[in-house]
């Protein structure tokens, strides 16, 4: 019952340094004290700016990598306005990578009138977009693709973005791999980037407005429990198996446990090759530091047994009762960890 009762010390000892380590573990801001701007929601626009509506909808989404945060897109993008300015000429797409490579056509030339009043342009867009991920949750993360629209010329006194939620959205076709689409959404937003970079004399504008669209997307939960959590629990049932072997078997006793510890470090090292270098435990990290946790009290049972006299045969049923209890132990705390892990995202 003493050793037990050390045992199960081990045990609260292993959770409490665990949990040390996943309340320190949420993502750092990289914000600088030298950084300067803002980005804060749009409120009533000015009355002299002139407003243009936009709107967007999303055929395809194709080469997500999370790994850099990128993705590529295709999708529609119109504007109506009625002021003298053509909003089209200076839009800017502020999160579009690889300019060189990305096309945006105007399917109608020239800007066309419709019934209101209003003047009408469709252009169709293509490219590669940056969007940073946000990983602690992965792989049960929900993410954004988000595509930013500023005005490079006209400051928000004189050019705002509304969204134009009649016909936005994206097609029923639209699928991305290993992802499911939940909803789009959108915001306008208002970009002080506390620079007159360099033209403050001029007056130049250094606020405009800035239009973001967002599809909301989010992991399945199959690929959590059948691709990352099932090679982990078989590994974690091969590693107690031993606490239902023989406790005289020593050297069967040790070796699969410390097999195991190794291959726990090659599975983690096979997800963590598909996610950027981040600063901070994912949720899948916290759950493989469990996992380690226990596997190494199993070695460590392996171990304390081997140094134990059990020649007798009620020496080994006292070491048989020992082992029967600490697997008990260790399977309800590595599932009570994983869905305090999970509930507590």
């Amino acid at each position: 019952m003493r050793r037990f009762s050390v045992l199960v010390r081990m045990c609260l000892l292993a959770a409490v340094a665990f949990a040390a380590v996943w309340m320190g573990s949420a993502p750092q801001s990289n914000a600088q004290a030298e950084a300067s701007g803002t980005i804060s929601p749009m409120g009533a626009p000015a009355a002299s700016a002139e407003i243009v509506n936009v709107g967007m909808y999303v055929n395809t989404v194709y080469q997500l990598e999370v790994a850099s945060s990128t993705y590529y897109l295709d999708a529609y993008l119109w504007f109506k306005w009625t002021g003298d300015i053509d909003p089209t000429a200076t839009m800017e797409i502020t999160n579009l990578v690889e300019e060189w490579g990305a096309m945006v056509t105007a399917l109608n030339e020239e800007p066309m009138l419709l019934p209101d009043g209003s003047k009408y342009k469709l252009l169709k867009v293509e490219g590669r977009f940056m969007q940073p991920f946000v990983l602690a949750d992965y792989p049960l993360d929900q993410q954004k693709l988000s595509v930013y629209l500023e005005d490079n010329t006209y400051g928000a006194d004189q050019l705002v973005y509304v969204m134009d939620t009649e016909g936005s959205g994206y097609g029923h076709m639209l699928a991305i791999p290993g992802w499911q689409i939940n909803t789009w959404s959108s915001a306008q937003l208002l970009h002080d980037y506390g620079s007159y970079f360099g033209a403050e004399k001029a007056g130049s504008a250094s606020v405009y407005s800035t239009l973001r669209f967002d599809l909301e997307i989010e992991r399945p939960v199959n690929f959590f429990i059948w691709k990352l959590m099932l090679p982990l629990v078989i590994l974690l049932m091969a590693s107690w198996m031993i606490l239902v072997l023989n406790p005289k078997l020593i050297e069967v006793r040790t070796a699969l446990p410390a097999t195991g510890l190794l291959t726990a470090v090659f599975l983690q090292q096979s997800y963590s090759d598909g996610l950027p270098d981040v600063g901070y435990l994912v949720l899948i990290d916290k759950v493989y530091a469990v996992a380690f946790a226990m596997i190494l009290l199993t070695l460590l049972r392996a171990i304390w047994t081997s140094r134990t006299e059990l020649e007798s045969p009620s020496a080994i049923a006292a070491a048989r009762i020992m082992d029967r209890k600490l697997l008990i132990c260790q399977v309800a705390l590595f599932f009570v960890a994983v869905a305090a892990i999970i509930l507590l995202r």
